[in-house]
């Protein structure tokens, strides 16, 4: 075997996992318009926790309302409205024999909004147009 070691249990501090596979987080556009979790989100994790994986990291949440949704169809971590669905994601994921991580995301000066102006650490601009404004953070 190429891989010996693959199937075996691995460890990432205290957490202990079943084998050394890693789901990366991918953007999957599947959440509420407010960033909550919705039920094909879950069966979408689901399938991916079946399939054997150790972890299965989720993908980027929005940390704050105003100014760090990357995408629509993006999940929110932002307010406790959030932490239902969240936990019903995790347990989904858990159910099926995986560890759960959940991936922070802030899209900085490249979020996607029209309305809210972007947030940005300096005024160098992004790679992509920001079609809401930006409002750098440094002097």
């Amino acid at each position: 075997m190429m891989f010996p070691r693959l199937f075996e249990k691995g460890k990432i501090g205290s957490l202990v996992l079943d084998n050394r596979i890693m789901k990366a987080p991918t953007f999957g556009c599947m959440a509420n318009p407010d960033g909550s979790v919705t039920e094909r989100l879950i069966r979408s994790y689901e399938e991916v926790a079946r399939g054997g994986v150790g972890l299965v990291i989720v993908e980027s949440a929005a940390i704050d309302q105003k100014s760090s949704g990357g995408m629509p169809g993006g999940i929110s971590i932002a307010t406790t409205e959030h932490i239902p669905g969240q936990a019903s994601l995790a347990q989904a994921i858990h159910d099926l024999g995986a560890k759960a991580a959940l991936q922070l995301g802030h899209a900085g000066r490249d979020k996607f909004s029209t309305t809210i102006p972007a947030k940005a650490p300096s005024r160098i601009p992004g790679p992509t147009p920001t079609l809401g404004g930006r409002r750098h953070l440094s002097p």
